[in-house]
């Protein structure tokens, strides 16, 4: 988890109440979205296959 943290942290400085979009759900878009959330963000998830998303 490293690495979204160190994106979502130092990178984009995100903070409570901040919008996060992640893009893609492969191995690192679940643990960036729990890491946003962790930080208080609104987190939207985008993925071109739909059944990854439900």
């Amino acid at each position: 988890m490293t690495t979204e943290w160190h994106a979502l942290t130092d990178r984009a400085n995100a903070r409570a109440g901040d919008w996060v979009a992640i893009h893609g759900t492969g191995g690192i878009g679940p643990s960036a979205l729990l890491s946003a959330k962790m930080l208080g963000a609104q987190v939207v998830v985008v993925d071109i296959v739909e059944e990854k998303l439900t």
